[in-house]
């Protein structure tokens, strides 16, 4: 009989981001409960963004809280960010660079021109993982084909 005990899903995600932000890649890392009992993770990262993490264990989500500012909903770049989440799945995709959909779903949400990606798991650690790889996937897409939005948005140099 095994008595190991499940690590709970807060403590998973706060290991990973503490790691990290140990290492250096993070800075400011901080954590704090908010409204119906959601723990809120804060750091900065990409582009000495802010980045915000929240953890809702009862509908078992980790959401990048208002990631990207001033996207208007069905605009060019909303249209394309979509289309980049739904590749993340992408059977064409080499497995280590493919999400897994029995383990999680990835979604992007646009509201008042604010978009948060929300991502649907029981597999917490794959999760987080996950979510930190995207994270920094699109910010390499929006280098790539959105960088006006970068400097418009985020003051990257336009040099």
């Amino acid at each position: 009989m095994s008595t190991e005990r499940q690590v709970p899903a807060d403590e998973i995600i706060r290991r990973r981001l503490r790691r990290l932000f140990e290492r250096g890649i993070f800075q400011g890392f901080h954590e704090a409960a908010s409204r119906h009992g959601k723990i809120q993770f804060r750091f900065r990262w990409l582009l000495s963004h802010d980045f915000v993490l929240v953890l809702d264990q009862k509908r078992h989500k980790l959401i990048a809280s208002d990631l990207l500012p001033a996207i208007a909903y069905r605009s060019f770049i909303d249209t394309d960010l979509r289309r980049f989440v739904a590749q993340r799945f992408d059977p064409k995709r080499p497995v280590h660079r493919r999400l897994d959909t029995k383990l999680i779903t990835l979604s992007l949400n646009n509201r008042k021109q604010s978009v948060s990606l929300v991502m649907s798991t029981r597999q917490y650690e794959y999760a987080i993982n996950s979510m930190l790889g995207v994270l920094n996937d699109l910010f390499a897409h929006l280098h790539l084909y959105h960088i006006d939005y970068l400097h418009q948005n985020f003051g990257l140099p336009e040099e």
